[in-house]
């Protein structure tokens, strides 16, 4: 995920992915905030699967929206 390359690269706020794209790079930060993918990362750290992650996500979405 191009926040977690950002953020591995030293971007205190990700904005651009040098790795993007077959190496010719992406700002994805820049048309999509950052926030949720913030919290997609650290639910990745803690369970290590991307899938996993996305899934726990969307349920915790879905969760605040109707609570």
């Amino acid at each position: 995920m191009s926040t977690i390359s950002a953020l591995k690269d030293g971007q205190v706020i990700p904005q651009f992915d040098p790795n993007a794209l077959s190496g010719f790079g992406y700002a994805w930060n820049e048309f999509y905030g950052p926030l949720p993918t913030y919290f997609i990362s650290v639910i990745k750290f803690i369970v290590k699967s991307w899938s996993l992650s996305f899934a726990l996500f969307i349920v915790y979405a879905f969760l605040y929206q109707v609570f």
